[in-house]
């Protein structure tokens, strides 16, 4: 199966493994309580001529959040993002009850793939890459996922969660542009890729 590749691939060593426990305890990860993993991809994905899709609010992806927070009794989330303004936007209410995990401090690049292509030399390349790892590991272990399945990170963590049996529901902004999906894709943009129980029983092809 796909998801077990995935897992495979994405398998950390002792170094990857030493920097998300470091970075679950400066979260303050919990040890037992289930996690919300929320992924906000901004950068060229939505702006700019080679834009891929559309941007969604905040408040999109909070309101899945909260459904999950209420029909599970889930109140961590986790926000993986490559805005670093994300939580001062206009309207980005984050439930009240909610513990956020979120590091203001991690280096992100708004701009996308595409400046860091063109200005290699101006930032640390193993430390991006070892924040993409470290982001789409700890998106991988949330009980529940909301982000935009048309996104790597999306995709790889919800497969990713999958293979290793975390994965109880999950929610997409956005449709599936590739058919990955096919059991949960929606008729119109913006319907939930829901009833991830069946995922466990799903083989990818």
């Amino acid at each position: 199966m796909l998801s077990q590749i995935m897992r495979y691939l994405f398998k950390p060593n002792a170094f990857m493994k030493a920097v998300i426990e470091r970075h679950k305890k400066e979260l303050g990860w919990p040890a037992v309580a289930p996690v919300i993993g929320i992924h906000v991809r901004r950068g060229d994905k939505v702006h700019g001529p080679k834009a891929e899709a559309k941007p969604h609010h905040l408040s999109e992806y909070m309101q899945h959040a909260d459904r999950f927070m209420r029909s599970h009794g889930a109140r961590h989330i986790y926000i993986s993002t490559d805005e670093p303004n994300l939580l001062d936007e206009e309207g980005a209410a984050v439930p009240k009850s909610a513990a956020l995990l979120f590091d203001r401090r991690e280096y992100r690049v708004p701009e996308g793939s595409g400046w860091l292509a063109s200005n290699h030399k101006s930032f640390n390349r193993t430390a991006e890459a070892t924040n993409a790892i470290r982001n789409i590991w700890l998106l991988s272990h949330c009980d529940f996922f909301v982000g935009t399945i048309s996104s790597f990170f999306g995709r790889a963590s919800v497969l990713i969660g999958t293979g290793h049996g975390i994965l109880e529901d999950f929610a997409s902004v956005d449709e599936d542009p590739w058919g990955l999906f096919p059991h949960w894709s929606g008729p119109t943009g913006g319907e939930l890729l829901e009833k991830c129980g069946a995922c466990a029983r799903y083989s990818y092809p």
